[in-house]
C-alpha cells in the first residue's frame, strides 16, 4: 500500500514537471525579515512601528474584511489588532525597506481601504519606522 501511495504521489507530482512537493513559505525569513525583537536593535524597531504604524493597522486595517480575521478569502496581508509583532513581520516582509511600495499601494485605486488609513499612515511615519529597520539590518 505504500509503494502505491507513492507511485501515486509521483506520478501527480510529475504530471506537472515538479518530483518534489512546492510550496511558498509565506512565514519571516531571516534572510528578508526584520531583526528579531529580541535584540535591543528590534525593540527599537518594534516601538519605532508600534508609535508609528500600529495606529493606523489597529483602528482601520486590522477592522476591515481584507486585512481582519486573517484576511481570509481576500488574498489580502492578514493583519490582527494589537498584534504590533506580527504585523510589523507582515509588513515589513510585504515592503522590505521600501517605503515606497507600502505608501504607492495604500494610494492606489487598488486599496479601496479607508481614506483615514492614508492621513495615518504618512511618508514620515514610515520613513522612521523603515529607517530603524535598515539601521537594525546593518548591524547597529
Amino acid at each position: 500500500m505504500k509503494y502505491f501511495i507513492n507511485l501515486i504521489s509521483f506520478l501527480s507530482l510529475s504530471g506537472c514537471g515538479l518530483t518534489q512537493p512546492y510550496y511558498e513559505d509565506y512565514t519571516e525569513t531571516t534572510a528578508t525579515g526584520p531583526v528579531d525583537s529580541t535584540t535591543e536593535c528590534g525593540q527599537l524597531a518594534l516601538a519605532s512601528y508600534t508609535t508609528n504604524i500600529a495606529p493606523a493597522v489597529d483602528g482601520t486595517c486590522s477592522g476591515s474584511s481584507c486585512h481582519g480575521s486573517g484576511g481570509v478569502g481576500s488574498g489580502k496581508l492578514p493583519l490582527t489588532a494589537n498584534a504590533n509583532e506580527a504585523n510589523r513581520i507582515a509588513l515589513f516582509n510585504y515592503t522590505g525597506l521600501d517605503k515606497d511600495k507600502l505608501l504607492t499601494y495604500i494610494e492606489s485605486s487598488q486599496h479601496s481601504g479607508s481614506a483615514s488609513v492614508k492621513g495615518l499612515l504618512t511618508t514620515e511615519k514610515i520613513t522612521t519606522w523603515l529607517t530603524q529597520e535598515e539601521t537594525c539590518l546593518d548591524g547597529a
